[in-house]
């Protein structure tokens, strides 16, 4: 889309507020917001401003233009995706959805997300305790769900079902299949609605995989396409999963309850292939990594058995430090923060007696 043209999309749709939104290096949603009278900036690559302890430019990304439908209609809010870049030297990528771009991934990708639903007030506390696509009044999640697929239906995302999930709480929504480039765009929209129409319910969403000594929710890409292309992916992840495990799992929490099988998270339903990853993984990442050129295959691949262990071998890896570049950096030293955090707060609990 030229500037103009995007310019007169503004005009077209009333809208006086426009959120600048990217993700940081974990997958997390960020945004800026400016008025329309300020666009020029967005539009010239002017509009800086600090990000993480850095002066960051933000680069629009124009065609991903849409209208947030649950606000006003005259001075209407937009939202567009965009790439955070380096002022002095834009050619070192810190941005994932940046890294992303880089990749052509034209197979067809459908994806199955959970999250849980909770009470407000009373934190962790499910609005039911419903199970696998019960019906009302043990469900009492229908209502949001209805709203959830209906709003983004108006911004372009098309929702194939929907429906109550296993454990109480658990809400589960199947995408529409779309092309590989456009599926992270999508997966982070569609959470960032999920979040939005559960606090205008009074509820909230939470995509924390609580385990409850059980595995907890996750998300399921479903690569549509040849066998001989989704061949080549299954051998591709499984030699990857032992060094990049820590980006298809990156919380602590991820590795609590869940059989350590590769097969619990690459398989085949009928024709497809199908990906499980943390509800917490960074898309971009994730997808990305379907780029990389591995040799050889690995049968049967040993996963960590804790997070340390995946933080270790993804510390060690050769082959993701020369693909992510600084982003393997960046994402190290979060990782590491976490782990850090993580004891801290178990040394500091064990010294009060507990």
């Amino acid at each position: 889309m030229e500037p103009v043209d995007f310019l007169e999309q503004l005009n077209t749709y009333s809208i006086k507020f426009l959120r600048l939104q990217f993700v940081d290096v974990a997958g997390k949603l960020k945004n800026v917001a400016v008025t329309s009278e300020n666009v020029g900036e967005v539009l010239k690559k002017e509009m800086t401003f600090f990000h993480d302890g850095e002066k960051v430019v933000f680069e629009p990304d124009l065609e991903s233009l849409t209208v947030l439908p649950w606000r006003p209609r005259e001075g209407a809010v937009g939202r567009i995706y965009g790439n955070l870049l380096l002022p002095e030297n834009e050619e070192k990528v810190i941005c994932p959805r940046k890294f992303f771009t880089r990749f052509n991934l034209p197979l067809e990708v459908a994806v199955e997300f959970s999250f849980y639903l909770q009470e407000k007030a009373q934190e962790k506390t499910p609005v039911d305790y419903a199970g696998l696509w019960d019906v009302s009044p043990l469900d009492l999640g229908e209502n949001l769900r209805r709203d959830v697929v209906l709003t983004l239906e108006k911004m372009g995302i098309g929702v194939k079902y929907s429906g109550h999930g296993a454990q109480p709480g658990e809400q589960v929504l199947g995408l529409k299949p779309v092309k590989g480039n456009k599926l992270p765009d999508i997966l982070t929209t569609a959470k960032f609605v999920v979040r939005t129409i559960a606090e205008r319910h009074g509820l909230n969403a939470s995509f924390f995989p609580y385990h409850h000594k059980k595995p907890g929710l996750s998300v399921k890409y479903s690569f549509l396409g040849e066998k001989e292309e989704t061949e080549k992916l299954y051998q591709k992840i499984v030699t990857l999963l032992p060094e990049a495990e820590i980006i298809f799992r990156p919380l602590i929490n991820d590795y609590y309850g869940y059989p350590q099988k590769p097969e619990n998270f690459i398989f085949y339903d009928g024709d497809h292939l199908v990906l499980t990853v943390s509800p917490k993984a960074n898309p971009y990442l994730v997808l990305s990594l379907l780029a990389l050129e591995t040799i050889g295959s690995v049968e049967k691949p040993v996963l960590a058995s804790d997070f340390g262990q995946a933080l270790r071998r993804f510390s060690e890896s050769t082959k993701l430090r020369e693909f992510f570049g600084e982003l393997f950096w960046r994402y190290l030293k979060i990782k590491q923060k976490s782990y850090f955090d993580f004891w801290s707060r178990v040394h500091e609990e064990g010294d009060n007696g507990d």
